[in-house]
C-alpha cells in the first residue's frame, strides 16, 4: 500500500465523507520514483512521506480557502508512477474508506497561513515552493495528525 496525501477544504472532506466518495481526476502528492531521486531518498524512508505529506501542505494553501489547511492521508492499492519532483499525482477517484488520517493546521497558525496564503496569491505551485518567505511561514506551521473520525472536531483559527 501507499499514501497519497490530498489537500482539500473541510467542505470537500465533509462532502467526500459523507457521499462515501469523491470521482477524479483528483490532485495529490505521493512517494513516487520522482519524488525519491529529486530528494536522494530511499523508498521506505520516512523523510519521503513527509516530503509528499509537505508539498501537499503548500497545494493546501493554493487550493483551499479555510483559514487553516487540510490534507488527507490516503491509501492506495497501486504505488502511483510519475516522475515529477515534487510527487504530484492524479487519482481517478477517492473514496473515505481510504482515508487513514487528517493534517490540519493547529489553531494558532491562522495568521501565518493567512500571511503565506497572500504571498502565494497569483502565483503557482513551483513559484510558491521556492519562495524562502512562504517556506518560512509554513515551517512554523506544523500539519498537526488527527484521525478521520475527528474531522468535525479539528482546530479552529484562535481568537
Amino acid at each position: 500500500m501507499t499514501m497519497a496525501y490530498v489537500a482539500v477544504d473541510r467542505q470537500r472532506a465533509r462532502a467526500l465523507r459523507d457521499d462515501g466518495r469523491i470521482e477524479g481526476p483528483i490532485a495529490a502528492h505521493a512517494v513516487t520514483p520522482g519524488l525519491l531521486r529529486a530528494h536522494d531518498l530511499g523508498a521506505g524512508d520516512e523523510d519521503a512521506e513527509y516530503t509528499a505529506l509537505a508539498y501537499a501542505g503548500v497545494t493546501a494553501l493554493l487550493t483551499g480557502s479555510d483559514p487553516l489547511r487540510l490534507v488527507l492521508a490516503a491509501e492506495l492499492a497501486a504505488p502511483p508512477g510519475g516522475e515529477d519532483g515534487f510527487g504530484r499525482v492524479e487519482l481517478d477517484g477517492l473514496g473515505w474508506t481510504q482515508v487513514t488520517a487528517l493534517f490540519a493546521d493547529e489553531s494558532g497558525s491562522a495568521d501565518r497561513v493567512a500571511r503565506a496564503r497572500t504571498l502565494a496569491t497569483g502565483r503557482d505551485f513551483d513559484q510558491v515552493v521556492d519562495d524562502v518567505r512562504i517556506e518560512a511561514l509554513l515551517d512554523d506551521s506544523d500539519l498537526l495528525w488527527f484521525a478521520p473520525t475527528e474531522l468535525d472536531r479539528l482546530p479552529e483559527p484562535a481568537g
